[in-house]
């Protein structure tokens, strides 16, 4: 969904991706996806996803008792130190001991 969430605003995205078995994957352009959106069902279903993803980000940060953009930002800042590998629908742990460093007030960079 984040990848669908740059053709909203026409912005470039630089992505990578591992699969468990082969896979088909789609490139589709800003104006190739404004078509698609035109298609009611494929504009339901994607709108859909999306409206899941953000509600799943929104009651993680309500559940940590924080707003979701602060959520995201950590996730980033954390995913950029190597501390985190951000992926879909999930956070693998890299740095478990500099994220404890991190909780116990003695951050490591």
């Amino acid at each position: 969904m984040v990848s669908a969430s740059c053709l909203f605003g026409s912005a470039a995205l630089c992505a990578h991706a591992d699969t468990a078995e082969a896979t088909d994957l789609v490139l589709l352009s800003p104006a190739g996806f404004e078509r698609w959106v035109a298609h009611e069902p494929f504009r339901r279903y994607v709108f859909g996803v999306f409206a899941d993803r953000l509600a799943d980000l929104m009651a993680l940060a309500d559940e940590l008792g924080t707003a979701r953009e602060m959520v995201t930002r950590l996730l980033k800042r954390f995913e950029q130190r190597s501390w985190v590998a951000l992926g879909r629908e999930r956070i693998e742990l890299r740095d478990s001991v500099a994220l404890r460093a991190l909780a116990a007030g003695s951050p490591r960079d």
